[in-house]
């Protein structure tokens, strides 16, 4: 009898060693519980963060292929609006060398003796860099972007004010001649800036066509213009684009070598 009613005595105790016992492992598999959720929701946010720098990457040849597309709408665009034989897309290329050096090159012609069809070809070449600044993401590891834009530009200012051209509509003859030099760039980069506008839609497409082909001749830059017009407009209609014939008086063969590193 004394036996039992200690056995029963030590009852409390070895209930109370249960369920102290019972509380340590349920709380071990609440934390270890914890613990997955959160490796989880860490895996979860890494590929989301890692998703994210994946995006906003660039690669050299996204980059260069908007820039070729960005002298392309605005030489093709001021073909439309003033004649082919003031200015005329030829085609646009796309070449990268085994050094990941990509030689981008837009070709167009016009006409080196007309004063508008210099002021256009300056027009062009500004087409690249302000096609550029439509790119969303940053572009600070490229280099040497739009070099041979710069020489051009400067060429071709240096021809209209030598020309006389725009006097006194542009710049005055009191005028020093880096202000002269400054109103001219002036008045074709506000033209660029409308027409790559115009086309900003576009861009991104036309360049990943760029991209796969390598080679785009004027008569397909206007066919994926058409489709890409017609997607946009959901009209099943083919928009037609005008076409005037190239003349061959006075023309200069004219190319966007842009070397991107």
């Amino acid at each position: 009898m004394i036996q039992i009613k200690n056995k029963l005595h030590l009852l409390p105790f070895f209930l109370i060693s249960c369920l102290g016992l019972l509380f340590v492992i349920n709380n071990n598999q609440v934390m270890a519980m914890n613990n997955s959720i959160n490796e989880e929701i860490q895996e979860i946010s890494e590929t989301e963060e890692n998703e994210e720098i994946t995006t906003n990457i660039m690669s050299i040849q996204q980059f260069c292929a908007i820039h070729e597309i960005g002298h392309a709408v605005v030489a093709y665009e001021l073909s439309q609006r003033h004649g082919t034989n003031l200015i005329n897309l030829i085609k646009i290329e796309l070449i990268q060398d085994n050094k990941n050096i990509v030689d981008g090159t837009t070709e167009f012609v016009f006409d080196k003796e007309d004063p508008f069809g210099n002021l256009f070809a300056l027009s062009g070449f500004y087409g690249g860099l302000e096609a550029e600044k439509t790119i969303k993401i940053s572009i600070e590891n490229f280099k040497n972007r739009g070099n041979h834009d710069e020489q051009d530009i400067e060429r071709i200012v240096q021809y209209i004010i030598e020309k006389r051209w725009f006097l006194e509509n542009f710049y005055s003859s009191t005028d020093s001649l880096e202000t002269r030099k400054g109103k001219i760039k002036d008045i074709a980069q506000q033209k660029t800036q409308e027409i790559i506008q115009q086309y900003e839609k576009f861009l991104s497409p036309l360049a990943d066509e760029l991209l796969q082909k390598q080679n785009i001749t004027k008569r397909e830059f206007e066919d994926l213009l058409e489709k890409l017009i017609n997607k946009k407009n959901n009209s099943p209609k083919n928009t037609q684009i005008k076409e005037i014939n190239q003349s061959k008086y006075n023309i200069k063969n004219s190319k966007c070598n842009c070397f991107i590193l």
